[in-house]
């Protein structure tokens, strides 16, 4: 049987447009910060990302805003 590639599922509460846009805004910044020291590199934006959706989570905020 063929490898097939693991294709990431969007996260539930994100519409489907709103998954096409943030993936698409992923692409953007992973090849725009690629070579980018530590401190501001892709792995840097996407921590950030992740604790902004950590504390929408605990003040009841709407992930998906916090995403776009």
């Amino acid at each position: 049987p063929q490898h097939q590639p693991h294709i990431p599922q969007p996260p539930p509460y994100l519409t489907a447009m709103a998954a096409s846009i943030v993936s698409l805004v992923e692409d953007y910044v992973r090849k725009e910060l690629a070579g980018m020291d530590g401190s501001h590199d892709f792995l840097h934006i996407d921590r950030v990302r992740k604790m902004a959706l950590r504390l929408a989570d605990e003040e009841g905020m709407s992930k998906e805003e916090i995403e776009l």
